[in-house]
């Protein structure tokens, strides 16, 4: 199973710099939904699941 990740950089109006990745979509969904609610202040609803979601990547991050 490929890993899924997200990196918090590519997400609109982010500049944190914090990467979460998980086995599965919904357990990194359930991550990032933490994290972007504690940390930046977003709302837990259907249309930010989705903005998240298209920022989903298969396999390991790329660090620079």
């Amino acid at each position: 199973m490929a890993r899924k990740y997200i990196d918090c950089r590519e997400v609109p109006g982010s500049k944190c710099s914090v990467t979460l990745a998980a086995d599965t979509e919904e357990d990194l969904m359930e991550v990032a939904m933490l994290h972007g609610v504690k940390s930046h202040g977003m709302k837990d609803d259907a249309e930010t699941r989705k903005m998240i979601k298209k920022a989903f990547h298969t396999g390991c991050p790329k660090c620079d």
